[in-house]
Formats: structure tokens, sequence, C-alpha cells
């Protein structure tokens, strides 16, 4: 069964790389953010921060956010979003890693926006 080995030799090395104690850097925490197009969302691990210094001289906050592609989650989408536009989630690492693998089916009961940000 070499394609269930290497899906789950890839899952476990981004699991180890992003869990705390493991070889990496860790995810910081949990977004939900308005992805593709406005209206839709999707789950995305907070992985960095950086400001924007514009032409006009104006800082702009972002956050890095990677969005990791089911059954390969080592292949995934890095975008920038402004601070304000994310909404950050009471949901630990290990759960929104579980509901991305697992294509949605391994979901928690219910959402909570956290009261605190990083």
């Amino acid at each position: 069964v070499p394609f269930v080995r290497s899906v789950y030799g890839a899952i476990k090395d981004l699991v180890g790389a992003f869990t705390i104690g493991g070889k990496g850097k860790t995810f910081r925490e949990v977004v939900l953010i308005e992805y593709p197009r406005p209206g839709l969302y999707t789950l995305a691990f907070v992985t960095n921060e950086m400001a924007f210094l514009g032409a006009d001289n104006r800082t702009r906050e972002f956050i890095n956010v990677y969005i990791p592609n089911p059954p390969n989650p080592t292949s995934g989408v890095l975008i920038l979003v402004p601070k304000d536009q994310a909404m950050h989630l009471n949901l630990s690492i290990e759960e929104g890693l579980k509901l991305v693998l697992s294509g949605g089916i391994v979901t928690p009961e219910r959402f909570e926006q956290r009261k605190s940000v990083l």
C-alpha cells in the first residue's frame, strides 16, 4: 500500500514539524479567513506576523497564514492577510489539523472566536 504509506509519512512529518516540541517552528494559532473569495471561509494556520511599509510611508500589519491542501498537507498556499481581517479561533492546532486533514469529517461542535489574540 505505497500510497497510504507516503500520505501517512507526509502527515506525520508535517504534524511533527508544527506541533509543540517538534523539530521546526510551530503554527501559532488557527484562524478563519475569507478565501478564495468573499463569502467563502477557510481555516488557516498563522505562521508569523509582518509589517509592510507602503510608498506612502503607511505601515500595514499582516499575518502570514498557511492553508494546507489535503491529502498532502505539505503542499499548500501561503497568503498574507491584514491582521484585522482574520477571525482568531478558540481551536487548538491539533483540532485544526484534524479538521483540515479529515476533509471536514472530524469537526468540533462549533467554532468560537478567541477573545484575545497574539
